[in-house]
């Protein structure tokens, strides 16, 4: 679908003129982002806007509004934020569904953040609030800036010893989920990640990252391009762990084929068996930072290992990036997964 350019006005907004039935259209929107998306709503009949639409035109319903809204980006959203986005639509914000969306005020707002806060994590409170701004600046400009939201959780995050990470690969070492447990503890990644992970992507001295696997709209399991754009990358991985994956039998295109329950499963059952608290896959990737960070690698450099977007899951932040050095610090953290691998191997012998 084609609509004209924006042109960004004198006040700093944007403007688009559509012709919608021999009418003119007039968009105009904060952001060029905006512009464009309400542009091709309003074009695709999804959405008219508030200043858009005739006078005769009855303003659409909040719950209306957010279908238009689901619908306009669900192409462009990634699978797990549009089965989000319609599980909020269809669990939360009732209140509000059935009321006019030019008809809602600041007051409804709070009274719909207060109403969702009870029982509800903040995380979750926080993702309704998300979803609830969005679609209201479509269509009215209403000022929340004084409404208040739930404080968020400050959830410790849980990392294994060195001596529990060495029971763990114990625990694993010859089962269905010993390359996975390497890849997430030694390499960061993410479960989503270990489960898109293909054939194609294991290289001679690298393994490189550029899709995952999460539940889409309807709740099956599908491939999409990684969490962020830097989680996009090529990590280099000793040669010892490159020989066991490819000791793996193949089965398809992809390595691992176990589902993200089985591995969960898998994985606290190992906890059992390694005598060690349980732990979540993600927990592995919290194990990798803390290494990182007691190796020494700088968080730029550890960023760009792990994929991470932006600098708050790092101790310290460091005023220059690594070049060289970066395979100084690559062999430091593989000496340390080798350290724990080759101490187990000559106790057994």
């Amino acid at each position: 679908m084609k609509i004209p350019t924006p042109r960004k006005l004198q006040s700093g907004s944007w403007f688009i003129q559509l012709r919608i039935d021999g009418r003119s259209v007039p968009i105009t929107q904060p952001t060029k982002e905006k512009c464009e998306a309400m542009a091709m709503a309003v074009k695709a009949g999804l959405i008219v806007a508030k200043e858009n639409r005739p006078k005769d035109a009855p303003a659409p319903t909040f719950a209306e509004a957010c279908d238009a809204y689901i619908a306009n980006r669900d192409s462009v959203l990634s699978p797990c934020t549009v089965r989000v986005y319609k599980s909020i639509r269809k669990n939360h914000l009732k209140k509000l569904m059935g009321k006019k969306i030019d008809a809602i005020t600041k007051e409804d707002v709070q009274a719909a953040v207060n109403a969702e806060s009870k029982g509800r994590s903040p995380k979750t409170v926080r993702n309704a609030y998300g979803l609830l701004t969005a679609v209201l600046s479509q269509y009215v400009t209403i000022d929340l800036s004084r409404v208040k939201l739930p404080q968020r959780e400050n959830k410790e995050r849980t990392a294994l010893s060195k001596d529990q990470l060495e029971k763990l690969f114990e625990a694993t070492a010859e089962t269905d989920i010993e390359c996975q447990v390497l890849l997430a503890a030694w390499l960061g990644l993410r479960r989503s990640e270990i489960l898109a992970l293909p054939w194609d992507a294991i290289g001679e001295n690298s393994i490189t990252i550029r899709q995952a696997m999460v539940p889409g709209a309807d709740g099956a399991m599908t491939i999409k391009k990684p969490k962020t754009e830097t989680s996009t990358r090529t990590i280099p991985a000793d040669p010892a762990l490159i020989a066991k994956i490819n000791a793996l039998p193949r089965k398809g295109d992809l390595i691992f084929t176990m589902s993200a329950n089985t591995m969960a499963t898998r994985l606290s059952d190992a906890c059992i068996h390694a005598g060690i608290p349980h732990i979540g896959w993600h927990a592995l990737r919290h194990t990798n930072a803390s290494i990182m960070l007691a190796v020494g690698l700088p968080d730029k450099y550890a960023m760009k290992r792990g994929g991470w977007a932006n600098q708050s899951t790092m101790k310290y932040i460091y005023q220059h990036t690594m070049g060289a050095e970066e395979s100084e610090y690559n062999g430091l953290v593989d000496s340390y997964f080798k350290g724990i691998l080759l101490t187990k191997n000559a106790n057994e012998k």
